[in-house]
């Protein structure tokens, strides 16, 4: 019975730690999603037109 318990604690914990994997995952994802997004802006505010910016952002996302 006890050896039951231990177990079931165990697994409880894993469960735990894979819900805390999953949410710096998700932290991780929305911040480099946001990065990119800033990224963006940061080159339509600077280029000169709007031919320099598409150029810009396709080199980016080809990185």
């Amino acid at each position: 019975m006890v050896l039951y318990n231990c177990s079931k604690g165990m697994a409880g914990k894993e469960r735990e730690m894979e819900n805390e994997e999953m949410n710096l995952a998700e932290l991780l994802k929305d911040t480099a999603e946001e990065n990119q997004t800033r990224k963006i802006l940061a080159i339509l505010e600077e280029s000169k037109d709007l031919q320099e910016a598409k150029e810009k952002v396709k080199a980016l996302l080809k990185k």
